[in-house]
């Protein structure tokens, strides 16, 4: 019978309940929405809100720009909704501008190392992981030209740039957040339970109910 209320109320809500059965339906809900939060282990970033994004491959990129979002690209012009690719670029470039020059500072017998190095990794297809630590580690090794003005002068400006990085991406991920966490709280329950991961929580939620926990309505009502 519990099953076959919970499918109508999804349907005509304010017809399908009395007082009391509307009070356990709010308080499924409740239960289900602290479960859920709770279950966001990454934050309200990662929460799977219908149609926020464009598509799943389009982390971050809202389907309407609400306040949060606004703010964050009001704060930072270059960002991460109009600008990834220029902001990874930029960091990209930087980086390649301090190896070159820690290469110009070496001497002739440290660029044949570094030369050789470069030339086991020619291909795009193998520079992965290995290659880009490897080369951090080597280039770091040489101590004499990290000292040289115009290195210091590169790791400067990449210090800074990644600190600026930093800094656009938590914000990204705070406006995320706040987005998500605003578009869910007007949701009605019927929308929310598109959530597949909200679904399962709010049925869980109906079990403990029907399982007749004395204290659901209390632990839930307020």
């Amino acid at each position: 019978m519990k099953k076959i209320i919970f499918f109508i109320i999804l349907i005509i809500p304010s017809l399908a309940f009395g007082d009391s059965d509307k009070d356990v339906f709010i308080a499924m809900e409740k239960c289900a929405d602290k479960n859920y939060d709770e279950s966001l282990k990454s934050g309200w970033k990662t929460a799977k809100i219908p149609n926020w994004e464009k598509d799943n491959r389009s982390f971050g990129k809202p389907l309407v720009k609400d306040k949060y979002i606004l703010e964050y690209e009001d704060n930072f012009p270059i960002n991460f909704i109009e600008h990834h690719d220029i902001i990874k670029e930029r960091e990209r470039k930087l980086t390649e501008d301090v190896f070159i020059a820690i290469y110009n500072a070496s001497n002739q017998t440290e660029k044949k190392m570094l030369a050789q190095f470069e030339n086991k990794y020619q291909t795009k297809q193998s520079k992965n992981f290995t290659y880009w630590d490897n080369r951090r580690k080597i280039y770091n090794g040489l101590t004499n030209a990290l000292k040289d003005p115009l290195v210091i002068l590169a790791k400067e400006k990449k210090d800074k740039n990644w600190e600026n990085y930093l800094k656009n991406t938590e914000a990204w991920f705070l406006a995320i957040a706040k987005s998500k966490w605003n578009i869910f709280n007007k949701m009605t329950v019927k929308e929310k339970l598109q959530i597949k991961d909200y679904k399962k929580l709010f049925f869980k939620c109906e079990q403990d109910y029907n399982k007749g926990r004395i204290t659901f309505l209390s632990e839930w009502k307020d």
